[in-house]
C-alpha cells in the first residue's frame, strides 16, 4: 500500500526542550548570563536539524498487510503478517509500526533501520473481543530523529475487513428430531433414508421406471412387472427463533442470545441437518444445508444489531401456521406475559419446543417447554446439557 501523507511534529521531548530553551534564553539575556543564551540557541539549532534529518529519511515504506484467519469466533486470536519494504534510495531511519482495530491502536513494532530496497517481515497478534464486521488499519509507520526531538508519521490507507462470530459452544446433547416440511423437496438433502434398503409399497411397472427398482419376487409371482414406489424420505431440521428486538434486551441479553442462535445453528449443521435462521424482526433464511449458505447465515449473526421493531408473538404464530416440522430453538431475553403464554403453547413438529433464556428466568410450561438457563456467559454447555438430556436419541 503506498503512502498517503506525510506529517512531522516535534514529540514530547522535543516540545520540552523548545519551551525550556525559549524560556532559558529569554531568562539568561535578562539577567546578562549569556552561556545560557548560547545553549538555549544551540537546542533551539538542534531541533531544527532534527526537522532537517526527518524530512530526509521520512519513512517511505510499502507495506502489505496479511489476516489469517479473516472470519474467527470471538475470543479467538488472529495473526497479522506485515511485508515492510524500503522503497527509498538509503536506509530508513529506526521504524515504528502502529496498526489499528476500527480506530485503537494494536500495538507497536519496532524495526532497526532498512536498506535501501529490502524487505523485513513482521507479525503480531490480537484477541477478537467483539463480535462483528471489524476493520484491521490502516497502518501508521512513524520514524524519529536520533534525539528523539521530532517524529515523522507516514498514513498508509487501506484496511482488512475482518469478520468475527458470535462466540460457539459445543452443544453435544442435540435432540434427535426429524420431520416433514412442506418445501423439503427444493433442497438438496445430505442426511436421507436411503431408498435402495426401504419403500413404502409396491405398483404396476410404467414405462420410463429405472429397472433398477424392479422386484424380482413379487414380479416373478404375479407375473407381471412390480416396481418398488418410494416415498419422499424425512429429514432432520432444526428452526432457531432469535428474540433481536432492542427493547427486550440489554446488551449482555442481546450477545447471550446470538451465541445462543449460533450455537445451536453449528450444532445442527455438524449433524448434517436442514437449519433455518428466523429472527422477530422479520428475518428468515429459509433451510440451508449447504456449506456457503450456513456460513452466510453466521456471517448475518456476526452483523446482527438489536432491531427497533419485531413481534415473538406474530413471529411463532407464523411457524406454527405453516405446521413447520422439526425442532424450534427460541434464543430470547425479557418477554412481555402474552409472549411467554405464546412460547407455551408452540408445539412444532414432533419435538417439544426449547427455549433458551439469556436474561431473567421464565415462568413456562415445563410439560410443554424444554427452558435452557443462560444467565452466565460460559455457562450454556451444561445448562444445555442438563435441559436436554431426556430428549436427546428420542
Amino acid at each position: 500500500m503506498a503512502t498517503e501523507r506525510v506529517s512531522r511534529r516535534l514529540t514530547d521531548l522535543g516540545r520540552v526542550v523548545l519551551v525550556v530553551s525559549i524560556v532559558a534564553s529569554i531568562g539568561a539575556r535578562l539577567v546578562g548570563l549569556d552561556e545560557i543564551v548560547v545553549a538555549g540557541v544551540v537546542a533551539i539549532m538542534t531541533i531544527l536539524v532534527a526537522f532537517a534529518v526527518v524530512t530526509r529519511w521520512k519513512p517511505a515504506v510499502d507495506v502489505e498487510r496479511t489476516v489469517h484467519p479473516r472470519r474467527l469466533e470471538a475470543g479467538s486470536v488472529c495473526t497479522v503478517s506485515l511485508a515492510i519494504t524500503n522503497r527509498a534510495a538509503r536506509t530508513s531511519l529506526v521504524l515504528t509500526l502502529a496498526d489499528r482495530l476500527d480506530g485503537a491502536e494494536l500495538g507497536a513494532l519496532r524495526l532497526a533501520p532498512l536498506a535501501a530496497g529490502s524487505t523485513r517481515s513482521a507479525r503480531y497478534e490480537f484477541v477478537a473481543e467483539q463480535r462483528g464486521i471489524t476493520q484491521v488499519g490502516p497502518l501508521l509507520a512513524e520514524s524519529t530523529d536520533p534525539f528523539g526531538l521530532v517524529r515523522a508519521t507516514a498514513s498508509h490507507p487501506g484496511a482488512t475487513d475482518v469478520i468475527v462470530l458470535p462466540r460457539i459452544h459445543r452443544l453435544d446433547g442435540m435432540p434427535v428430531v426429524i420431520g416433514e416440511e412442506p418445501e423439503v423437496g427444493e433442497h438438496r438433502r445430505r442426511i436421507l433414508v436411503n431408498a435402495n434398503d426401504e419403500f413404502a409399497t409396491l405398483r404396476d411397472y410404467v414405462p420410463g421406471d429405472d429397472v433398477r427398482w424392479v422386484h424380482w419376487p413379487s414380479t416373478a409371482r404375479t407375473g407381471s412387472p412390480v416396481v418398488r414406489h418410494h416415498e419422499h424420505p424425512w429429514q432432520r431440521r432444526t428452526t432457531v427463533l432469535l428474540d433481536d428486538r432492542a427493547a427486550h434486551h440489554d446488551d449482555e441479553s442481546f450477545e447471550r442470545a446470538v451465541s445462543a442462535a449460533a450455537s445451536v445453528i453449528v450444532a445442527s449443521h455438524r449433524r448434517d441437518e436442514l437449519v433455518r435462521l428466523v429472527t422477530t424482526s422479520g428475518r428468515d433464511t429459509g433451510y440451508v444445508d449447504d456449506d456457503p449458505s450456513f456460513d452466510h447465515i453466521l456471517d448475518q449473526l456476526a452483523a446482527i444489531a438489536p432491531a427497533a421493531s419485531g413481534s415473538l408473538t406474530g413471529a411463532i404464530r407464523q411457524l406454527t401456521a405453516r405446521g413447520v416440522g422439526g425442532q424450534m430453538v427460541s434464543c430470547v431475553a425479557d418477554i412481555a406475559d402474552d409472549e411467554v403464554a405464546a412460547l407455551s403453547g408452540a408445539a412444532v413438529g414432533v419435538q417439544r419446543p426449547i427455549v433458551v433464556a439469556c436474561g431473567r428466568p421464565l415462568d413456562l410450561d415445563r410439560a410443554s417447554v424444554v427452558v435452557v438457563r443462560f444467565a452466565e456467559p460460559d455457562s450454556l454447555d451444561a445448562s444445555w446439557s442438563a435441559a436436554t438430556s431426556r430428549l436427546v436419541g428420542r
